[in-house]
């Protein structure tokens, strides 16, 4: 899914965040995979209203592409520093701060989504999410744009994926 982006391509001085949450044991919780596209059941339409909520609650977010699978999100986004840089050394002050912010928003994120389902699904909300996410901060435009088609795509590799747990193995 397609969120704009300020000419699509990285903000100076402002790297993109690529960020992985699964669920807890990896199960299919939010929907399934048919035909290469990613059905919601109304757990995984909680996640994609949650997901999209938070740039209402921090205003420094900026989501780009973002796909929810059956047990996990992979999202793709840039935090605004409203004091832009002056030297160098103030980009790893920056560096620092977005991750310990993106670590607020998904403690935050994560929360929120998963008392929301458990409150429909008569589920224990700490069995939704992993405690833990992954993070890896995009350092160019070409594994930015690499990085959007794996989301966009991600679907559509579902039978391959490594967080698919029930896909079949062949021996």
């Amino acid at each position: 899914m397609r969120n704009p982006v300020p000419n699509r391509k990285m903000i100076k001085h402002q790297k993109a965040h690529f960020i992985t949450i699964c669920t807890y044991n990896r199960q299919n919780l939010f929907g399934q995979v048919k035909n290469g596209k990613m059905r919601l059941n109304s757990a995984g339409k909680i996640i994609k209203y949650c997901w999209l909520d938070q740039p209402k609650l921090h205003n420094e977010l900026i989501l780009d592409e973002f796909v929810i699978m059956p047990n996990h999100l992979h999202a793709l986004v840039f935090i605004q520093n409203p004091n832009l840089l002056k030297n160098d050394l103030s980009l790893i002050s920056a560096s620092s701060d977005s991750s310990q912010k993106i670590f607020q928003i998904m403690h935050e994120f994560k929360t929120c989504s998963s008392l929301l389902i458990a409150s429909l699904e008569n589920i224990e909300p700490n069995l939704i999410w992993q405690k833990n996410y992954t993070q890896n901060i995009v350092q160019n435009d070409y594994e930015l744009n690499y990085t959007r088609q794996y989301i966009v795509n991600n679907a559509f590799s579902w039978d391959l994926d490594p967080e698919n747990m029930a896909k079949e193995v062949i021996l």
